[in-house]
């Protein structure tokens, strides 16, 4: 959920793949229906949103998922073009958006870079990791370590996804992508087990600035970070009783 330009709401679910536009005396100015890509994380300021949609392309394994600006009239402003998605089943997490001010971040995970594109569409910014993602074994292809299209937190319990063979096979490069106020862009860690902790920050420059690690609750369960503020992050964890909250833990830079 964030705030667009003339105070009008966005409100991005991806749970049910669509962002709903309110206007500033609460009513709904549009719904954008989503295909199975994941919500945007954060706001441009423009009076049009982000839909994505997806689509098959190539190889069968390789999905593509196709960017644009709409306005809230449904009618295109910005095309982005084509980025793929690699494994539908083995990198769920595959795929990344994250929009702040006049930037959208686009990544896909199978290569260690992110894109960085301005409000009409041009490329200002490619940020590239030293790491290249791990390759996964056959061994884990065997066990089908990680290859699911859905778990259950609370028991672990998980289903299978039948794997094409002679694809590439590598875990993401990075999880999410979000941008705080201040227009630095957090990325997280990609692990095979959910929720690592482990997050990147880059100024606007895309000069890394160093690294930050959220500790897991009293349980073990992992951090779930639903946002970032100026000098804050805001995780989401449940209490005792299940009910959930959220609680911001203040950022102070430790100069090692």
């Amino acid at each position: 959920m964030c705030v667009r330009t003339g105070d009008t709401l966005q409100v991005n679910d991806g749970g049910i793949h669509r962002t709903t536009i309110i206007t500033p005396d609460r009513a709904i100015a549009r719904i954008v229906p989503g295909r199975r890509t994941g919500e945007l994380k954060g706001c441009l300021d423009t009076k049009w949103t982000i839909t994505t949609e997806l689509f098959p392309k190539g190889d069968g394994w390789t999905q593509w998922v196709h960017v644009r600006g709409v306005a809230d009239d449904g009618v295109p402003r910005v095309d982005f073009g084509d980025f793929p998605l690699r494994g539908m089943g083995v990198a769920m997490r595959t795929g990344a958006l994250a929009g702040h001010g006049s930037r959208l971040a686009l990544g896909s995970g199978i290569e260690p870079s992110v894109e960085v594109h301005d409000t009409t569409g041009r490329l200002v910014q490619l940020i590239r990791l030293d790491e290249k993602p791990a390759s996964i074994t056959a061994a884990e292809m065997e066990a089908g370590v990680g290859m699911t299209q859905g778990a259950n937190l609370k028991t672990g319990a998980s289903f299978k996804v039948p794997t094409p063979k002679g694809a590439p096979m590598t875990w993401p490069a990075y999880g999410e992508l979000r941008y705080d106020p201040l227009g630095r862009l957090w990325m997280e860690d990609y692990t095979k087990q959910l929720g690592t902790g482990w997050w990147t920050v880059f100024a606007a420059s895309g000069e890394s600035l160093g690294r930050m690690q959220l500790p897991k609750s009293a349980k073990g369960t992992p951090p779930l970070v639903v946002g970032f503020t100026r000098d804050a992050v805001l995780v989401r964890r449940l209490d005792d009783d299940g009910a959930p909250h959220v609680t911001a833990y203040r950022l102070i830079p430790v100069n090692r």
